[in-house]
């Protein structure tokens, strides 16, 4: 089997090894008009409220000289409504079970930051489209192949399954060899022992044995749950992982992820015709500080860019309660001296 659609790899590994999903046809109308458009839109449903939230503010303030309204007919830009499509979404989630995790051809992994449990969880269909919305990697994605082949384009809900980051792991198989295995999230700095590895390999290669149908060079993320059983997540062609982010260096970056291997690294296993060393599987030490190794990527799921604003603000308040905690002291001790 080489990597193809979710159904070819779905159906090569097994119910089993798979969780439950659901395929949202989205037409091309649908992608334009919510992941091509510029601009902050709102949701049509939420138009009324915002509306009548606005219109009350403007009776409040009409007799205050220091507000000026410019125009009193406030007008909302609302993204187009798809209710057909919206529709087959919210019954795909009822369906698996309440709670997915979106995808639309990537993962907007980039857009966490804004959900309020800072992870890809969604209950609704405004869920959903509000991270694909708000996730570059998306939009990028979606941008670059919109034009060429617009019907490649589409929306996949699995169910979700609370994920330890610990027991996540990139696998990388040439024709059902398994080559290697690195942590697929290395900044949540989950340390493993030498036992925790060789457990580890010893699951991942009894998979890889009764995987008879593994075909190509392909990358694979597999998570190990509490009671030891793995699921596939994501199977995906080698080259494929290394076309979509050819285009410039800095999407290079961003795209890859061969966790505590590099590139080059990866390509000479992929390459390699003495296996008698493998399979290698790398870990994090608890002496090393993982964060270090992606420098964009935190457990909170917050941009770098944020992160650093959120430290800046942090240090200026830090900064003022200093300042007002010593002008108490000071206040307390000069009124205590005046009373002596």
């Amino acid at each position: 089997m080489a990597a193809k659609g979710r159904e070819d790899w779905q159906l090569a590994l097994g119910s089993q090894f798979v969780p439950r999903w659901k395929k949202v046809t989205c037409d091309r109308d649908f992608i334009a008009s919510l992941l091509l458009t510029d601009g902050l839109h709102v949701r049509p449903s939420e138009v009324s409220f915002l509306e009548t939230r606005v219109h009350a503010k403007n009776e409040l303030d009409d007799d205050d000289d220091s507000f000026d309204v410019e125009d009193a007919d406030v007008g909302f830009v609302t993204e187009p409504s798809f209710p057909v499509i919206e529709s087959a979404i919210d019954s795909a989630i009822e369906e698996l079970g309440g709670t997915v995790f979106p995808k639309l051809c990537k993962a907007p992994t980039d857009a966490a930051w804004i959900s309020y449990t800072h992870d890809l969880r969604c209950k609704s269909a405004d869920e959903v489209l509000t991270l694909l919305k708000c996730s570059e990697r998306v939009t990028k994605y979606v941008s670059e192949h919109y034009r060429e082949n617009w019907k490649s384009i589409q929306l996949e809900l699995r169910e979700w399954i609370d994920v330890h980051p610990g027991g996540e792991w990139r696998c990388f198989v040439r024709d059902g060899t398994f080559l290697a295995a690195t942590p697929r999230d290395i900044s949540c700095n989950v340390a493993l022992t030498e036992q925790d590895v060789l457990r580890v390999k010893e699951l991942l290669s009894g998979f890889f044995q009764s995987q008879k149908c593994l075909r190509g060079c392909l990358v694979m993320d597999i998570y190990i749950d509490a009671n030891e059983h793995l699921w596939v997540f994501d199977v995906e062609d080698f080259s494929s992982s290394l076309s979509s982010s050819n285009n410039d260096e800095e999407g290079q970056q961003e795209e890859e992820n061969f966790g505590l291997f590099s590139r080059q690294q990866i390509e000479d296993l992929f390459s390699l015709r003495d296996l008698s060393e493998l399979p290698v599987l790398r870990r994090i030490a608890s002496e090393e500080s993982c964060l270090f190794h992606n420098r964009k990527k935190w457990t909170s799921g917050v941009p770098w860019e944020l992160r650093t604003s959120c430290q800046a603000a942090r240090q200026v308040v830090e900064e003022a309660v200093s300042f007002v905690k010593q002008e108490s002291y000071n206040s307390h001790h000069h009124h205590h001296y005046q009373q002596q």
